[in-house]
């Protein structure tokens, strides 16, 4: 996470991505970082990719709030994080995820 970071400082979105997708691929179990992985691939233009990642992102999330009530709840948090309003406005986010639950 920490080089993810450092690398959006630098503003190099495709080492950030890169560096999401190993961290992906190392912590499956993690939403959050399929989520942020998602936020990365929308702010390049990667709609597909974006939405596969939040499928999967929403679908561990489910699993950790049936472990945990109180994590947060990303299918909500989709539809208020100001970072992907672009994205919601896509025929392909409306046919994955459909309006605010």
């Amino acid at each position: 996470m920490q080089a993810t970071g450092a690398y959006l400082k630098l503003g190099d979105l495709e080492k950030s991505e890169a560096a999401l997708q190993k961290l992906a691929q190392v912590l499956p179990s993690s939403s959050e970082s399929l989520y942020n992985l998602a936020v990365i691939q929308t702010a390049r233009g990667k709609i597909s990719e974006a939405i596969a990642s939040l499928q999967k992102s929403l679908a561990v999330n489910a699993k950790e709030l049936t472990q945990n009530p109180k994590a947060m709840n990303l299918r909500q948090h989709l539809f208020e994080d100001p970072t992907l309003a672009g994205l919601r406005q896509t025929p392909q986010f409306q046919a994955a995820f459909g309006s605010k639950p």
